[in-house]
């Protein structure tokens, strides 16, 4: 049995920018709610995601390619 050590490393979204005129505004979101799927398959293929969705109602997926999603609604 062969052993295959691997390391996820997540990076938390603070919040959003926005842009009123000529000066940035930066507005803190909160997160309230968190789901990991993971998608089943032999081990050490895994395919996971994870869909936050935040306290304006957006959402953001983060795929085990470390690519990130935004959308305005869950």
């Amino acid at each position: 049995m062969k052993l295959v050590k691997f390391k996820i490393t997540v990076i938390e979204v603070e919040g959003a920018i926005k842009i009123n005129g000529n000066k940035m505004q930066f507005q803190q979101k909160s997160i309230i709610k968190e789901n990991w799927w993971l998608m089943s398959c032999s081990f050490p293929n895994l395919n996971w995601a994870r869909l936050r969705t935040y306290d304006d109602f957006s959402a953001e997926i983060l795929d085990c390619d470390g690519s990130k999603y935004t959308f305005s609604n869950e």
